[in-house]
């Protein structure tokens, strides 16, 4: 009951923001701790905090379920994205980003799933690695999917939404989001091969395949971008596959192993 409590003041302060944010005329500028949405922000993502808390820990161990794993990612997602906000514009993706970790966050509280593993000092280090480069790959994909709007806007003769930034920060940002992302993921792959023992017993085929795919394609893109400027189009399809193939390795996994069989 009092997950579901929390739960819920924090669906209403992450709606709150939403709220901050659409009334907001600086959309597509960085931000300041005296903006309002910037607090109710901040009293968001603590109450999301503690509804992992008390979702995730217990005697048992760590509870790393699909819903659990999902909230999980809202919460690193938003918290990664409102520290970028005061360096980068790109307070334009919280209109996404808020209602789709409210979703999250509310998968655990009323579906439930209880898949344990034991506490492990390095097992977390390789979990917290990947899902914070998985989080900003997510971020990454939706800039792209944003500077994917505006070109095609500027291709049909269209203004430009207010709360776009300018096109060439869009993209800066993007490169730079993403390049982070790729040496946290090449770090968390690196980490995680240590544990890998049985790749069939620990059912892991399926994920480091499509984990490694979505490495070699960022790779690509990275140096694509250094050697020839890669960019608009090509630099967005690339971005958008490479974390599209992520996410199937790492929740298609999940669901098929936790919720399918």
């Amino acid at each position: 009951m009092l997950t579901i409590t929390v739960t819920v003041i924090t669906v209403t302060l992450y709606l709150g923001t939403l709220y901050k944010f659409l009334v907001s005329k600086s959309l597509n500028s960085t931000w300041s701790v005296n903006n309002s949405a910037f607090i109710f922000l901040c009293l968001a993502l603590a109450a999301h905090g503690v509804c992992l808390f008390l979702g995730m820990f217990d005697g048992a161990g760590t509870n790393l379920g699909i819903f659990n794993i999902a909230s999980l990612v809202g919460w690193i997602i938003m918290l990664l994205a409102s520290l970028i906000m005061f360096i980068k514009p790109i307070a334009n993706l919280t209109i996404i980003l808020l209602p789709v970790s409210g979703v999250m966050l509310a998968l655990p509280s009323f579906l439930g799933d209880r898949n344990f593993i034991p506490r492990s000092g390095d097992m977390a280090l390789h979990i917290g690695i990947s899902l914070v480069a998985y989080s900003l790959l997510a971020i990454a994909a939706l800039q792209a999917l944003y500077l994917w709007t505006a070109r095609r806007r500027i291709k049909a003769h269209r203004s430009i939404l207010t709360f776009f930034p300018p096109l060439p920060e869009m993209e800066k940002t993007l490169f730079q989001i993403t390049s982070v992302a790729f040496v946290l993921l090449s770090v968390g792959l690196a980490v995680g091969a240590a544990h890998v023992e049985n790749i069939v017993e620990q059912h892991l085929a399926h994920k480091i395949f499509f984990s490694i795919l979505a490495w070699v394609i960022f790779a690509v893109l990275l140096v694509g971008r250094y050697l020839k400027n890669w960019q608009g189009d090509r630099a967005i399809t690339y971005v958008v596959s490479g974390f599209s193939v992520l996410a199937i390795g790492f929740f298609g996994s999940k669901f098929i192993l936790e919720l399918v069989i």
